[in-house]
């Protein structure tokens, strides 16, 4: 049997926007800023590196933001994982209503930002609760805000607005400048507008699995699963970077997805 970690549980009320961080607060979290995070492993020259706390999640966003500078883009690879639980009296984001006491509710266990060659794996729960357990707080750090909210660097994926959407509605996390690879595929004229369609029409050297990871939840993730999900971010990174030259040839506008307070 696997392991799973807790899953915090959510206040009834979010202060992330009806609240400041106030200055007390953001000296906390200033504490946390030197955390250290060695990548994990790698996937065609991308360096991959799993986040599970506040100071690895500060740590992260740096290295993004450092990636992004280096390759001069203003975009990364965005793609979320989710695993189904069924419960009893649930409420909130419910994929399939079983009978009139259960639902199986899909939680958001992963977050994934890729570059040309930095991949951020992070555990928001785990994240989450070690902000609860470090900072009696439950707000997350302003960098991750800004970070997310950024539209200035565009975030690329397959069905990008249904990740951008469980971050807002489970974590209260806005995002902005989500772009949906999949729409763009359409505006080229592309019917087959999968992830794995994609890769195969545009050869960006990435074969996504057809096999779905269910066990997101567990204590530790496998290699096979850290691959699994890296290897979907990367690819949106690199998929849109071909997409995005075919759209400048053709004078096309790209279809941003822009989410309101």
């Amino acid at each position: 049997m696997h392991q799973h970690t807790a899953i915090p549980k959510l206040p009834p009320v979010y202060p992330f926007f009806e609240q400041q961080i106030t200055r007390r607060d953001y000296t906390v979290f200033r504490e946390f800023q030197n955390g250290v995070l060695e990548p994990c492993c790698s996937y065609d020259g991308v360096k991959i590196y799993i986040v599970s706390t506040l100071p690895e999640l500060l740590t992260s966003l740096k290295l993004l933001q450092l990636s992004i500078k280096k390759h001069k883009v203003n975009y990364v690879g965005f793609d979320t994982e989710k695993e189904v639980f069924i419960e009893e009296n649930a409420k909130g984001n419910c994929s399939t209503e079983l009978n009139t006491n259960k639902r199986a509710i899909k939680k958001l266990a992963l977050i994934q930002f890729a570059t040309e060659d930095t991949c951020v794996l992070i555990r928001i729960p785990l994240v989450f609760k070690n902000i609860q357990e470090a900072t009696q707080l439950y707000v997350f750090p302003t960098e991750f805000h800004d970070f997310l909210a950024n539209e200035k660097v565009s975030k690329v994926g397959v069905s990008a607005s249904w990740d951008s959407h469980a971050l807002r509605s489970q974590y209260k996390l806005l995002v902005r400048g989500v772009v949906n690879l999949d729409r763009i595929a359409k505006s080229l004229g592309h019917e087959a507008t999968s992830l794995k369609s994609l890769c195969n029409r545009y050869s960006v050297g990435i074969q996504p699995s057809d096999v779905r990871n269910k066990q997101w939840f567990n204590k530790e993730l496998s290699k096979q699963s850290i691959l699994y999900a890296a290897k979907d971010a990367i690819a949106g990174y690199r998929l849109f970077r071909s997409m995005k030259n075919q759209v400048d040839q053709k004078g096309l506008l790209l279809p941003v997805s822009r989410k309101r307070r």
